[in-house]
């Protein structure tokens, strides 16, 4: 039988064992191959959300700073307005203690002038 004859023999004359183990190493590369290529397609989409995650990561601190700076001006002022009532109140205080004990109660000044 000449060489060329064996593909009207049939399957008789292959080696389907070898066929199929090189079928399985070609589809092996071939989806390597095709896994790389979808993790390379995917991997600059991945590097740019990562770029943006890290941005608003940045973008939360530098709010939490301004909100941390406004919550110690917040504090600031409200001490300052403590303290200017205080002073307010300790006026008044006085002035009522002057007027009771000098019998003007019945002038019309008030702690306001």
């Amino acid at each position: 039988m000449a060489e060329g004859d064996a593909h009207v023999l049939g399957p008789k004359l292959l080696n389907w064992d070898q066929i199929e183990a090189n079928h399985r190493a070609s589809l092996s590369v071939w989806r390597d191959n095709e896994d790389k290529r979808l993790a390379q397609s995917y991997e600059a989409q991945f590097s740019e959300v990562d770029e943006e995650i890290t941005q608003i990561v940045h973008r939360i601190a530098d709010i939490r700073d301004e909100k941390r700076k406004m919550e110690q001006e917040f504090e600031e002022e409200r001490t300052k307005l403590a303290q200017a009532r205080a002073g307010d109140d300790e006026c008044k205080r006085e002035w009522f203690t002057t007027v009771r004990n000098a019998g003007l109660e019945s002038d019309g000044s008030t702690p306001h002038g």
